[in-house]
């Protein structure tokens, strides 16, 4: 008996369920509903001019439309545009809301906004030559030292932006360049320049190319107790007397190439050609082989500088 109640009429019955559910579903589509969209705002300008600072990126709108609508629509549905073609000089604008043009989808309706108001800047682009100043991060490897003067190319580029950004600058600084572990000179091309202003980049397909001078670091090194010898000779009947027989001299050059000197290889001298009888304070020279000269090797000291030498007759 109960069977027959829910058997009898049954497709008729499940006809009535899914009308009955479609008419629901069609009056609560029609039934309107209000949602918040936060919109971005788009600004027209000449070619010839930038914002260069917004009081906001986005407006939000409170819209109101059926349910139906509201529920599959979202941010991009909308356009706000505010057109600033025509105006060429530099200079602050507000712009109220209620003179953005605002497209909406059908059938949806502003409710309300906020901001009420928007705030921009324009400025005018120029071009201008600014110097390019090479940066660097890291240091080359140890017994290696960096160069001042990098070789860049164009040293001197033209670039443009606002005219207020850039009328104080004359410099411009590259993106850093990682010399890390460098033990060579390295050419670098395509070497981006850092922006003046994050947000502001109208010379992103600009480059320089740049040449890191690398060079082996210079040491100095002391050889102690180097023996002076005498250049020329004196009238045999002459005797001569120095002060010091022994002296230390410092030499400047890579590391490579001083782990070779030996003190052998050092010759101090002092010359007393044609000197007479008397008491001279003379100047001590060094030398070493000319291979070492070669390799950058150079004297940078003599302790002491100069020699007293006594030059009397034999008894």
């Amino acid at each position: 008996m109960n069977k027959q109640l829910f058997t009898n009429n049954f497709w008729l019955k499940l006809l009535a369920l899914a009308l009955a559910t479609a008419t629901w579903t069609f009056v609560n589509d029609l039934a309107s509903k209000e949602k918040l969209f936060k919109i971005p705002v788009k600004i027209l300008h000449a070619d010839t001019m930038i914002v260069t600072s917004r009081s906001m990126d986005f407006l939000t709108l409170k819209v109101k439309g059926p349910a139906g609508v509201i529920n599959i629509i979202n941010a991009d549905s909308f356009t706000i545009e505010k057109d600033l073609i025509d105006i060429h000089q530099p200079g602050t604008i507000t712009i109220p809301v209620q003179d953005m043009n605002i497209t909406l989808p059908k059938h949806v309706t502003i409710e309300d906004f906020f901001p009420t108001r928007m705030t921009i800047k324009l400025d005018q682009i120029i071009e201008k030559e600014f110097k390019v100043n090479v940066v660097t991060t890291g240091s080359p490897s140890p017994g290696f030292t960096l160069l001042d003067s990098h070789r860049i190319n164009p040293a001197v580029i033209t670039l443009k932006g606002p005219e207020q950004l850039l009328k104080d600058k004359d410099t411009v600084n590259t993106v850093p360049i990682d010399i890390s572990g460098l033990v060579a000179s390295k050419k670098f091309t395509a070497v981006h320049l850092e922006p003046f202003r994050s947000d502001i980049d109208l010379n992103n397909d600009k480059f320089v190319e740049v040449t890191i001078r690398i060079l082996e670091k210079n040491i100095d090194r002391s050889f102690l107790k180097i023996p002076v010898q005498a250049l020329g000779t004196v009238k045999t009947l002459y005797k001569i007397e120095i002060s010091s027989t022994e002296v230390d001299i410092t030499l400047r050059g890579k590391e490579e190439a001083l782990d070779a000197i030996r003190p052998a290889d050092i010759k101090i001298f002092f010359d007393i050609t044609d000197l007479a009888i008397g008491v001279y304070d003379l100047p001590l020279e060094g030398r070493i082989p000319d291979k070492y000269l070669l390799q950058g090797v150079t004297i940078l000291d003599i302790k002491p500088a100069t020699i007293e030498a006594t030059i009397s007759e034999k008894q």
